[in-house]
């Protein structure tokens, strides 16, 4: 799985350069980050890139310090932290249509 997933060397991150692909015709995005998430920092580099270009999106944090929750928390349906993520989520894009 390694090889698939970069192990956030500032080299990695570089080959992954998202923001380089941003213009004002990327559909709207929604973030969802958590405490325990090894990509919870790298968000701020995408809201510079769609603030700039006027893409809509929302950028949400879930969890806490006493429960970190990891990368993909949002698949794990039981928990309470998923369900409001995924509400969100899914309330964010239908205030587009």
């Amino acid at each position: 799985m390694s090889s698939y997933l970069p192990t956030g060397s500032d080299e990695e991150y570089d080959l992954v350069d998202l923001p380089q692909y941003i213009t004002s015709e990327f559909p709207p995005a929604y973030m969802m980050t958590a405490p325990g998430d090894f990509l919870k920092d790298r968000p701020y580099v995408m809201i510079q890139a769609f603030t700039e270009k006027g893409v809509p999106f929302v950028h949400r944090m879930y969890g806490s310090k006493l429960r970190p929750l990891g990368h993909v928390f949002h698949c794990d349906l039981k928990l309470p932290e998923a369900k409001l993520c995924n509400d969100d989520e899914c309330a964010f894009f239908k205030s587009l249509i």
